[in-house]
């Protein structure tokens, strides 16, 4: 074989492996989808304090595979310096799977900055194996954000109209 035969073969191999790796991953893979997502009370955006607990509370749509219809399949919210929890962990089945709202209590980091709040799926026997696997490479998604904030005051102002006509106005 000439050398450029050779490198074609290699080429194609590699693009066959690469596709059946991916094939194998897709068939025993789980998908989700979170929305309406709610954090402490005040939207996609809390500030809270070192340590703090908070609650974020989202709907979500979870659902496997048809190569693995019967995997036990968690649903995680956190955040990479904080604590998670599972918000789902159960056998959704395949697509449409199981949609409901639920809630996580967590815990904020200690040190002030801000935070990603995200979600991400993995399978295992039960939520403390999916936590502890955090984050499972799947690729965690950015659903909201905490603001770690120390000492004073904090007030974060929500749906504001001024003189009946949005959150602008013209004045003299």
């Amino acid at each position: 074989m000439t050398d450029g035969t050779q490198t074609a073969l290699r080429v194609g191999s590699a693009m066959l492996l690469y596709a059946l790796m991916s094939l194998g991953a897709h068939a025993q893979g789980f998908f989700a989808d979170v929305t309406n997502v709610n954090i402490d009370g005040a939207g996609t955006l809390a500030v809270v304090a070192p340590g703090a607990n908070y609650q974020v509370v989202a709907d979500y749509q979870v659902w496997n595979s048809e190569g693995c219809p019967g995997c036990i399949a968690q649903l995680i919210i956190g955040t990479d310096d904080g604590t998670k929890d599972c918000i789902y962990n159960g056998v959704p089945g395949v697509e449409p799977g199981v949609s409901a709202n639920g809630a996580v209590s967590l815990v904020a980091p200690t040190e002030p900055g801000i935070y990603d709040v995200r979600f991400d799926f993995d399978l295992q026997f039960n939520c403390p194996d999916a936590v502890a696997n955090w984050p499972t490479g799947s690729g965690t998604n950015v659903i909201g954000q905490i603001v770690v904030a120390t000492g004073g005051f904090f007030a974060q102002v929500t749906n504001t109209t001024i003189n009946g006509s949005g959150t602008s106005a013209l004045v003299a």
